[in-house]
């Protein structure tokens, strides 16, 4: 029976149940190892037995194998039927036959068998024992007997006849005890069960156990007092704080209404305080709007102001280029105005020549007519030669005068290509500043932007959270009215105890009742 079946029992009969199953469950224990033990170790007594009777049975048959003597081998094998549980015997010679044999019943013939080795032999019921016969050391034959159990068998019966009259004794004294131990232990326990019931049924927290002693049951009682004390000092601090309660609710009730209104006139200010922060809100987004369009130009400003950059410095190096070029021609037109007075050296020289061919045609006559004719016209191509040469030379003076003047005005370009390319280096550096700081005040506008669309989100929890606000101020309203009726209620049940003084300070004698003579006795 399971323990949880038992609750439900008188105490008498648990302690007799209880009792009498670790009684048998400890008789079945020794009785078990008893047996155990007996099984175990008895069949080596009855081998030793069995051996003392097999070597006095061959002693006294070595004189009858020496003189074939069967009818005395025979009767000295009978003498075994002393011991009841010897059923079978036999004598063998040294070649192994059967010498003589014997069976405790008439009417079975014996048949011990062919000889096995010397040594115990043990099957489900018996013992086999062969043993050889010796005379001086030498083997003349061997003793077979055999020996049933039947012993153990009686002695396990009485085993459990013993086990079953101890087991009575033990259950008589089980019941013994658990009618001893009722009187000890139940009644007590009844009688604190009847207080209980007292207790519950006339709400009187002044009655008391008495006190039996120093024993557990006495511990249980005084732990049973003090229990009630505890219950009535409880019932007392509840009623004093239900009446405190109920002022808190009161008060709660009021706080709550208030926070309601309170929560109500801040939802509308934060509605309104969010309508402003998303106008503010879209006023900063229409700002940076316009600041990024600014952004944009000053963009462009500066990329045109590089270009600018980039063609002066192009121009700059194509009029570099352009002096190089005219510095070249005047240094051509000087190398060929070096020519040009070596062709008018040359052609005075022909002239020279013709001159004093002239003179020397003049000289020769008719013969050199022809020669003077050559020197006129050599005379006059050397002149002509001189004004041709005169005239690029003053060409030649006219472009160098123009290239001079050329250089001097391609250098006041390359000046003014300086002073513009360092205007357009002023103009796109502070381009670049002001779209950086036009850059940082758009960043600062989005974030402004941000946080104005951050506070208005805000602001929306807040109102939202206001109205929550005001739901559990409508909640926490309710709940104080439904905590003051329960207050009032709780107050109404703690009324209808008897909790009597005080349990922590000493209890007067007027004031402590005791149980009830009826519910003190059996």
């Amino acid at each position: 029976m399971k323990a949880r079946n038992l609750a439900g029992l008188p105490i008498r009969l648990s302690l007799l149940l209880y009792g009498g199953a670790v009684g048998a469950a400890a008789l079945l224990l020794a009785c078990g190892a008893f047996v155990l033990y007996d099984r175990l170790t008895y069949p080596k007594v009855l081998a030793r037995e069995l051996e003392e009777i097999a070597s006095i049975v061959g002693d006294n048959s070595s004189a009858a194998l020496a003189f074939q003597d069967t009818q005395n081998a025979a009767e000295i094998l009978r003498t075994v039927r002393a011991n009841r549980d010897i059923v079978a015997g036999a004598v063998y010679t040294e070649s192994g036959s059967v010498f003589t044999a014997y069976h405790r019943d008439p009417n079975i013939a014996p048949d011990p068998g062919p000889v096995q080795p010397a040594g115990l032999y043990r099957t489900g019921t018996s013992l086999r024992l062969y043993r050889p016969i010796e005379v001086e050391g030498d083997i003349v034959g061997t003793v077979f007997l055999e020996m049933t159990l039947g012993e153990l068998d009686r002695r396990l019966h009485r085993y459990a006849l013993l086990s079953l009259a101890v087991l009575a004794v033990v259950m008589v004294l089980c019941l013994g005890l658990a009618r001893w131990l009722q009187g000890f232990i139940g009644d007590p326990l009844r009688r604190a069960a009847e207080v209980v019931e007292t207790i519950v049924h006339q709400r009187d927290l002044t009655l008391r156990l008495e006190d039996p002693g120093n024993s557990e049951i006495g511990q249980l009682v005084r732990s049973f007092n003090h229990m009630v004390n505890s219950l009535g000092s409880v019932i007392r601090k509840v009623s004093g704080i239900t009446a405190a309660l109920n002022q808190s609710a009161a008060g709660l009730q009021g706080a709550s209404g208030q926070m309601g209104r309170v929560a109500k006139d801040s939802a509308s200010q934060a509605s309104l305080v969010s309508t402003a922060a998303v106008e503010v809100s879209h006023n900063v987004q229409t700002v940076a709007e316009n600041i990024v369009r600014l952004a944009a130009g000053l963009e462009d400003t500066l990329r045109q102001a590089r270009q600018g950059h980039e063609a002066a410095e192009h121009s700059a190096g194509l009029t570099a280029q352009a002096t190089q070029t005219i510095g070249d021609l005047n240094n051509r037109g000087a190398e060929i105005y070096e020519i040009s007075d070596l062709v008018i050296g040359i052609a005075k020289q022909s002239n020279l020549l013709a001159i004093n061919a002239a003179i020397e045609a003049a000289r020769a006559g008719d013969a050199g007519r022809g020669f003077g004719v050559v020197a006129e016209q050599v005379k006059k191509l050397a002149n002509r030669t001189e004004e041709s040469i005169a005239g690029i030379k003053s060409k030649i003076d006219a472009i160098r005068t123009g290239t001079e003047r050329a250089v001097g005005a391609i250098r006041q370009i390359q000046e003014a290509f300086g002073r513009v390319n360092t205007l357009q280096e002023a103009i796109a550096e502070s381009a670049e500043q002001q779209s950086a700081t036009i850059r940082e005040v758009e960043q600062n506008i989005q974030s402004a932007a941000a946080g104005s669309v951050r506070i208005a989100e805000n602001m929306a929890r807040v109102a939202q959270s206001s109205n929550e606000t005001t739901d559990g101020a409508d909640r926490v309203e309710g709940a104080a009215h439904a905590l003051k009726r329960m207050a009032g209620e709780l107050q109404t049940l703690t009324s209808h105890f008897q909790a009597g003084a005080d349990p922590w300070t000493t209890v007067p004698a007027d004031e402590k009742r005791t149980v009830p003579p009826s519910l003190t006795t059996d």
